[in-house]
């Protein structure tokens, strides 16, 4: 109960402060659903430690350098979706993606879409390269140095000339990842051994502006990874490693007019995975394709009307499967939008075939108030589902074929708020939400001790969250404050078919409360950050996680020497906290890391 005073009572205030008859200069207010991942700080390093650093989402790692997955609000990793360059690219084995693999380039954008619309059940993770909007040249250079043997670099050259635009980028990371840690209940420090890894990614993207209305761009993304796996808490050693390759290419065609707006892409997007586990005995290989194909069509006035059809046929193979697998998914979506005085209304339709065998029909319905400039109200419904992964359904020799889809209801109510007034500005931005889903796919070890994916039963989510931001300027300083805060309670409802489940009990790796202060002070080009984190605790598998403070400063100057220059210098675990995220698997104590960018030009 004190969780939920702590988050309800800051919403009800900001409310009440944004209808008073205080005169602030305000602004229009956007629609900030998409959010913007901060990443000018964090270049070339695994694109969990931007996510969990700026608390939008639960990453899930099993440590630096192994696998890491997210959730958003209270749902497991596998209802996520990774969208690059605008098209679905999750794997169609397992529905994840590994995001100690991704790593964070300089011209790319990254947006977090935390209600995913009706393309994922969960959130939507947006990729897509920047290319220049200006006739020149950018190239610049970026490392990386830091604790346990942390070493990066990555060069980028864009261009523009005339209708063409070009982008290069090519990062090679590695670390010896002997990592410092201690084990809960004593004060003796332990080194990792054996937790090498090594990633080297190249992106390519080319643009060509036709004519004034046809824009025709090609992307290409090729990454190699490999690993040693960390030995848990547990063990005494681990001979464990991977090997991943991913191989990805889009093009795509838009038309864009006054009145019409049309866009058409086509997919590639191939990942290869090698597990080897020299205690067990274990040699496994995996790899899946996926042709992706995706046409939005668009009447952009008076009130557009926006037509979307997607097709993805993959196919994929493990040693577990016994054969390749097949899965076809199509998609088509109806979209009316009603745009009346202050109210803007969106009434939607999707269908979804699975394979020929089902149809889910899924309705969508929101509601936009802008009830002052500074104000945003935002109402939202809408039917959901999600298709059961390649390994739900064949993991061992095709025991799951019959796997019902999960399916359910999201609901969601948005205040968004800005205001400006002489030297502040304020930023808020307030979510009460809800799922509730049939048919929970659930992995459990059935009466052969055999790992397979069950649909168990209903699954319910309550949640509320609370981002804020405080900035005011003095002359050539500032001083900002950022929190960010979300309170979730996830429960199974009924009566499980396994005996550790129990109706209302948490779902596991479902923390209930997760929160982030940041306190920042900047001076002409210098700015000095003190964040910290909190995370509940934890329902695991086996045991509880326990909860966890972290704290850390950061140390940002930018264009420095003929603006050419950035440095940050960031300390992390300031306190040295002992602290897992995932069972028996160590995190590590204090660590540094220095991140330098040389601009080769001033455009």
């Amino acid at each position: 109960m004190r969780y939920f005073f702590i988050y309800i009572v800051p919403f009800i205030c900001l409310n009440a402060f944004g209808q008073t008859d205080i005169q602030l200069d305000t602004i229009i207010v956007a629609d900030n659903k998409n959010e913007d991942l901060d990443i000018q700080k964090h270049l070339n390093q695994p694109l969990s430690n931007v996510l969990s650093r700026e608390n939008v989402a639960f990453v899930k790692s099993y440590g630096p350098g192994s696998i890491a997955t997210f959730s958003v609000r209270g749902l497991s990793s596998s209802h996520n979706l990774l969208i690059w360059e605008g098209l679905p690219m999750a794997s169609s084995m397992h529905g994840n993606f590994d995001l100690s693999i991704v790593p964070v380039s300089s011209t790319s954008r990254y947006v977090l879409d935390q209600n995913g619309q009706q393309m994922a059940m969960g959130g939507a993770l947006q990729i897509f390269k920047q290319m220049p909007d200006k006739e020149g040249i950018k190239a610049h250079l970026t490392q990386n140095i830091g604790s346990f043997g942390q070493y990066s670099n990555c060069f980028s050259y864009q261009s523009k000339k005339n209708k063409l635009s070009s982008s290069i980028e090519l990062i090679n990371s590695r670390s010896k990842n002997n990592f410092s840690y201690k084990v809960d209940g004593s004060d003796a420090v332990y080194k990792m051994n054996r937790a090498e890894f090594e990633q080297t990614s190249f992106q390519k993207k080319l643009a060509f502006q036709w004519t004034k209305n046809i824009y025709i761009d090609a992307s290409y993304f090729y990454q190699e990874s490999h690993r040693n796996i960390a030995k848990k808490i547990t063990q005494n050693e681990s001979l464990s490693s991977q090997k991943d390759k991913t191989n990805r290419l889009v093009g795509s065609m838009k038309f864009d007019q006054k009145s019409l707006y049309l866009e058409a892409k086509i997919g590639f997007n191939k990942e290869q995975i090698h597990f080897t586990d020299n205690l067990n005995g274990i040699n496994a290989q995996s790899v899946f394709e996926s042709y992706i194909a995706k046409l939005l069509l668009k009447n952009k006035q008076p009130n557009p009307i926006e037509v979307l059809i997607i097709n993805t046929y993959s196919a994929a193979f493990a040693n577990e499967y016994g054969a390749i697998k097949y899965q076809n998914q199509n998609q088509i979506g109806l979209q009316k939008i009603i745009n009346k005085n202050r109210n803007i209304f969106s009434i939607g339709l999707n269908s979804k075939t699975w394979d020929k065998k089902r149809i889910e029909i899924l309705p969508l319905f929101e509601w936009k108030i802008f009830a002052k400039k500074s104000m945003l109200y935002t109402f939202n419904i809408q039917r959901k589902n999600r298709i059961p992964t390649l390994n739900d359904l064949y993991w061992v020799r095709d025991m799951n074929e019959e796997l019902h889809p999960e399916n359910g209801w999201f609901a969601e109510f948005t205040l968004n708020g800005k205001w400006k007034k002489n030297h502040h500005k304020i930023q808020s931005k307030s979510q009460i939400f809800g799922h509730l889903i049939n048919n929970w796919i659930q992995w459990t070890p059935n009466e052969n001790f055999l790992w397979t994916a069950k649909n168990l039963q209903r699954v319910r989510v309550i949640g509320l969250s609370q981002n804020m931001s405080w900035k005011k300027n003095i002359e050539n300083m500032f001083v900002e404050i950022k929190s960010k805060n979300q309170i979730i309670n996830s429960q199974f409802l009924d009566k499980s078919k396994l005996p550790n489940i129990q109706p209302y009990d948490i779902l596991w790796y479902s923390p209930i409360v997760q929160s982030q202060l940041g306190l920042t002070l900047g001076k002409d080009l210098i700015s000095v950050t003190y964040f910290h984190q909190f995370s509940s605790k934890t329902v695991g598998i086996v045991q509880d996680i326990p909860a966890y403070h972290l704290g850390g400063v950061e140390v940002f100057v930018q264009n420095t020497f003929n603006k050419k220059i950035n440095l940050v210098f960031c300390a992390n675990n300031l306190w040295n906290r002992m602290y897992l995220i995932t069972e028996n698997r160590p995190m590590p104590l204090r660590n540094f890391s220095f991140q330098f960018t040389y601009k080769l030009n001033n455009k």
